[in-house]
């Protein structure tokens, strides 16, 4: 592969393109760029440059997005767990003899659901 031909530490790319996918995508950019022979050295790695701070501001964003997915999926899940553990707990009450309006004051649950409990 083309980029293994890169120096260890290149602009990050070694540490970017973990995936298959990654460096494939880098191999077809770099080779491009190869085939402008009409690019001296330094005008060449500067778009190598460019294309790897590109790619690494992409892979952020996708990193940063993920992030938010999952912060969002933890919260429904802790979210439905909370309601579960409120919900025992209400029907546990019930079940030792408190008063469905004092559960109710208790828990924030409607005099209905506790009844429904």
């Amino acid at each position: 592969m083309l980029i293994d031909k890169f120096p260890q530490g290149f602009s990050g790319v070694d540490e970017l393109f973990i995936t298959r996918q990654g460096k494939d995508t880098f191999d077809s950019i770099a080779v491009y760029l190869m085939n402008h022979t009409d690019l001296t050295n330094e005008e060449w790695e500067e778009k190598m440059n460019t294309v790897s701070l590109q790619a690494k501001q992409e892979f952020i964003s996708t990193a940063e997005r993920l992030q938010m997915k999952g912060i969002e999926i933890g919260m429904k899940e802790g979210i439905e767990i909370g309601r579960k553990t409120l919900l025992t707990t209400a029907k546990n009450l019930k079940k030792a003899g408190v008063g469905i309006k004092i559960i109710a004051e208790s828990t924030g649950l409607s005099e209905k659901e506790i009844e429904n409990l």
